[in-house]
């Protein structure tokens, strides 16, 4: 996949859900070969994983790069190289897999549970649940897509107000 560098800086410097600085390494389970483990500075923004390079004064304004978080999944792992980590392995390309270094197992469950619900197959399984639990109040299948324009202000503020009563 390509994509325009510019484009992605400006997306990975957006408001984010989590960020702190990392260890990790990459983990090639074929070749049984491991990297280095590197010191970089994550963003998670959406359903992508920045990272930077940590410098004497904080971070660059460019990513690295970004891990796109799609078909994973985030678990706690022990790893000699770090004391508290976890590791984000994929459901479609099993051979490769990053281990990730924290500072404290509250960090690890931090990460671990913000990324398991970055993931496009999670906000899917929310959206499903939601309108499952709309049918199921208000007796009518809620309409597929988004609200559109052309309904009126009061009926998408009702949806929303509903929305954010419901608690999971």
């Amino acid at each position: 996949m390509r994509f325009n560098e510019k484009e992605l800086s400006v997306i990975a410097l957006q408001p984010c859900a989590l960020e702190g600085k990392l260890s990790f390494k990459t983990q090639h389970l074929e070749k049984h070969q491991e990297d280095t483990p590197k010191d970089r500075y994550f963003r998670l923004v959406g359903n992508c994983l920045f990272y930077f390079r940590c410098a004497a004064s904080g971070i660059e304004k460019v990513p690295l790069g970004a891990i796109f978080l799609e078909h994973c999944e985030a678990l706690q792992y022990t790893d000699n190289t770090f004391p508290f980590s976890f590791l984000l392995k994929f459901k479609l390309d099993r051979d490769k897999q990053y281990i990730f270094g924290c500072s404290s197992i509250q960090s690890v469950d931090k990460w671990v549970k913000t990324i398991n619900s970055a993931g496009y197959d999670q906000l899917r399984n929310r959206y499903d649940f939601l309108k499952g639990h709309m049918e199921s109040k208000t007796g009518v299948r809620p309409k597929l897509g988004l609200i559109s324009e052309t309904n009126n202000q009061e009926s998408s503020e009702s949806f929303t107000k509903y929305v954010n009563l419901i608690d999971l």
